[in-house]
């Protein structure tokens, strides 16, 4: 049984124009003001006053941010959440960052204070034992109804309406990540968007970073602690997109890695920041980015963005491997469209002397957990490794009018969008297939 603390206040945050987890972004970035490393939890309350009051506050420490005890004392963590707050604007990405930290749960030991480093465990055990099943997250298990019953099951409460007030916070929050939206069976949160910065953020949060980093215990603590379905994905995809990003972290210096492009510098120690309104550049106060001994602020987009597309391609290459599992419908294909991309009628030369050509085969709805869709020649289609990627991400999509087969594409002014689909009998697509990628992509 947990308590749930100061979760039962408002987290509609509200102030001016800002709502909702933009205010814990704005909170995270006035909390630090210019200090690149750990600040104290009274000195993050003084920093983020004109952001929000007192009471929220104690929402956004209690369970987004963590707590690290540094001599004797209590400090926030100048974790994966908090460099993303600084580092970029309000996003996306962000608020999906923030729900993780949420979901995991790990909120750091405390000294002399109330409070308990496992956090908003009843989100955590909600998502884990009831939203993911079969490699997903279920619709059928994202509402109220739903999030009371667990919660009503692990929440210790002395007043009645306390459960309803959590489940109801908590649903705010989804709803303002974009969760509930769609009726498609499978939530679909992009995790492949974010996963490299939440994995960090569970290094950060639950590594041991006091001592050298191995890529087997970063790997072990990922399994431990079941982050697949903290993610909402397979097992399968942790296993395979893990070793490289834990690789990654090691490299650039893990908790303790430079706020740069560059990466780690040496052995520092994370520098102690105290409240921006009194610091004078002493003794135990960081350096102000600009400064001889500081780094330079890493810009809006940063590297994990070409690592997470770089992990996300080596993904999608092996994944293309596993899911072929019928090598005889790739081939039949190919041979029946000459290896053209259906989209944009090319072919992509893959060889010389002789000439020979490179595509490869899309499945319209995903197969394997949790989509499952068939591995059959009516399920897939022939792309070139470009609009592959770009179909895989959403990115295009394929309407039906009047019997025939369009491309339709999010990306502007795209060259391809309107483009006809030219079928070759035998061969044709399944409408219920198409169906199932629209809605998980949210095509009108």
């Amino acid at each position: 049984m947990y308590n749930p603390g100061s979760f039962t206040k408002n987290v509609g945050w509200q102030t001016g124009n800002q709502r909702g987890l933009q205010s814990l972004h704005s909170a995270i970035r006035e909390g630090f003001d210019q200090v690149r490393g750990l600040v104290g939890r009274d000195t993050f309350r003084q920093n983020c006053d004109p952001v929000v009051d007192n009471n929220r506050q104690l929402v956004i420490l209690n369970f987004f941010l963590h707590n690290t005890i540094h001599q004797d004392a209590n400090f926030v963590t100048f974790d994966q959440l908090v460099r993303k707050a600084i580092a970029a604007p309000h996003s996306w990405n962000f608020d999906q960052l923030a729900l993780f930290a949420l979901h995991l749960a790990e909120m750091g030991d405390r000294k002399g204070q109330a409070g308990t480093a496992e956090g908003a465990r009843f989100s955590r055990d909600y998502v884990k034992e009831v939203l993911w099943n079969s490699g997903g997250w279920q619709r059928s298990n994202l509402n109220l109804q739903a999030i009371e019953r667990k919660f009503s099951t692990n929440l210790q409460v002395k007043v009645s309406d306390t459960v309803h007030k959590c489940a109801t916070n908590y649903l705010f929050i989804l709803q303002i990540c974009g969760l509930t939206d769609g009726d498609d069976p499978i939530v679909n949160n992009q995790y492949s968007r974010w996963c490299r910065d939440a994995i960090y953020l569970f290094f950060d949060r639950v590594a041991d970073n006091s001592k050298p980093l191995s890529q087997s215990e970063l790997l072990r603590l990922l399994d431990i602690y079941e982050v697949y379905k903290l993610l909402g994905t397979t097992k399968l995809e942790v296993q395979q997109i893990g070793p490289p990003i834990a690789d990654a972290y090691i490299r650039e210096g893990g908790l303790h890695r430079s706020f740069t492009r560059s990466g780690f510098h040496g052995s520092q120690q994370p520098p102690v920041g105290s409240p921006h309104k009194k610091s004078s550049g002493g003794a135990g106060v960081a350096q102000k980015p600009g400064t001889a001994s500081s780094s330079p602020i890493i810009a809006a987009t940063d590297e994990s963005d070409e690592t997470e597309d770089l992990l996300y391609i080596q993904r999608r290459a092996r994944e293309i491997a596993a899911q072929i599992r019928n090598p005889k419908n790739v081939r039949e294909l190919k041979a029946l469209y000459n290896n053209e991309c259906a989209f944009c009628k090319t072919q992509t030369v893959g060889g010389l002397d002789p000439t020979t050509f490179y595509s490869e085969a899309a499945h319209v709805k995903p197969v394997g957990e949790p989509h499952n869709g068939p591995d059959r020649k009516d399920n897939m289609l022939l792309l070139c490794s470009e609009h592959h990627l770009q179909f895989d991400r959403g990115l295009h999509s394929i309407k039906i009018e009047g019997g025939r087969l369009y491309v339709q594409s999010k990306i502007p002014q795209s060259p391809i969008d309107g483009n006809e689909l030219i079928m070759q009998a035998p061969h044709a697509l399944r409408e219920d297939c198409i169906k199932y990628h629209r809605k998980i992509w949210h095509f009108e």
